[in-house]
């Protein structure tokens, strides 16, 4: 997306968020091509959004890949302090709006990188324990929740990244259903707890 087009996009975003709460910042100018909602980074050249993040487990079951820090942290690897609305307005924005993000192929990766450390595919940190094998690269695609009677389900829920089949996150697994709660585990190159971390969402061309 070109800046001017990106314009038009913040600016049909603008109404919404200036209904949101007060921690919801307004979008910042970075650079030509980088934006920062929040903490939320957006860098339209690259075609990617940006979340501040931190390991939150190491080993055991999981349902999430991240949540919000008030969220379900018991089920998660990480967990961020950026909103699930952030995010949201961010994809929408970058990607020109929710006719876009019908095209399930448009979110075409999920990567994490650590402190000091090459960035890797979300996938490889997580294990589908019925084929004992490296969850598949291509399973996260964008969901973008539901709102209903007002509410927006992934800002109330925290649910960010599910690993698993859910219709209340922003993304989830294409290829599972939330009743595939006890196949997915952590691997064991999973980053030890604390350690700060991004999670880089890379976004096709809309025309593809």
């Amino acid at each position: 997306m070109n800046q001017r087009n990106f314009k038009v996009a913040f600016s049909l975003m603008l109404p919404v968020l200036l209904n949101c709460s007060a921690n919801t910042n307004l979008l910042q100018k970075i650079s030509s091509h980088e934006f920062a909602l929040g903490t939320v980074l957006i860098n339209t050249k690259n075609r990617s959004v940006t979340i501040p993040a931190e390991f939150n487990m190491r080993e055991g079951l999981v349902e999430y890949l991240l949540v919000h820090e008030t969220g379900k942290v018991h089920e998660s690897l990480l967990k961020t302090a950026a909103s699930p609305l952030q995010i949201h307005l961010a994809i929408l924005m970058l990607t020109g709006g929710a006719t876009n993000l019908l095209n399930s192929n448009i979110l075409s990766s999920v990567l994490i990188q650590a402190t000091n450390d090459v960035a890797i595919s979300a996938t490889s940190l997580i294990k589908d324990r019925r084929k004992e094998i490296s969850m598949q690269t291509n399973s996260f695609h964008y969901r973008g929740s539901r709102s209903v009677n007002g509410t927006f389900l992934a800002e109330r829920d925290g649910s960010i990244i599910a690993v698993i089949g859910d219709p209340d996150a922003l993304m989830d697994n294409r290829f599972s259903s939330p009743q595939d709660d006890e196949n997915w585990s952590i691997q064991t190159n999973a980053p030890t707890i604390g350690t700060k971390a991004m999670v880089v969402l890379n976004f096709a061309s809309p025309e593809l």
